[in-house]
């Protein structure tokens, strides 16, 4: 009689261990929630500059997105005008081809843009110098530290993900001719607003 009894027990434990298999879902790795995935690196590069009043400089953005698949990079730069003139930006096409550039320099000390992948090329991760701004020292720019900032902003096209990486600034130390004891030291990357 118990033997029967436990038997009848077993049967239900196993056929609801069953159901309840067949209820909880499994989720893929490719469908991973987006907190699961690792944030986006946007950094501005070289981060500390020493220079003269009349000579150019560059500077590169550089993405990291890990596995997150970008369709598009906007960065939004603000610089000290009229002290720099901004003379020139160059993408580095890491999106693939058909890639697009909206936007650029107003002329008041601002780049807004968007370097943007066409929509029918395949999603793959960006890792790398994404686009290089050039600019000139204004040559009677007074001498001392000057800071560029930039924010960016990474689309995911695949579930709408969006990204604000952090904020990161450049020290553009001017020295006057011929001073070799300026530095432009760290810039010390920040996520805050300053």
């Amino acid at each position: 009689m118990q033997k029967r009894k436990n038997l009848k027990i077993s049967r239900y434990v196993i056929l609801g261990a069953l159901i309840t298999s067949m209820v909880i879902p499994n989720t893929p790795l490719c469908d991973l929630s987006v907190s699961a995935r690792c944030n986006p690196i946007v950094q501005i590069q070289p981060r500390a500059i020493t220079t003269n009043p009349g000579e150019s400089f560059c500077l590169s953005i550089l993405v990291n997105t890990c596995y997150i698949q970008t369709r598009a990079l906007w960065f939004n730069m603000t610089y000290p005008s009229p002290a720099f003139t901004f003379q020139n930006l160059t993408y580095h096409n890491l999106l693939g081809t058909n890639v697009y550039q909206k936007g650029g320099d107003n002329g008041a000390g601002l780049i807004d843009c968007i370097i943007s992948r066409g929509y029918r090329n395949p999603l793959a991760p960006v890792n790398g110098t994404f686009a290089t701004i050039y600019f000139t020292v204004g040559s009677t720019v007074p001498p001392g530290v000057y800071q560029i900032w930039l924010e960016s902003h990474i689309y995911d096209l695949r579930d709408s993900y969006y990204n604000d990486t952090p904020r990161h600034c450049a020290n553009i130390n001017v020295i006057a001719s011929g001073d070799t004891s300026g530095s432009g030291g760290d810039s010390g990357d920040t996520s805050g607003s300053g």
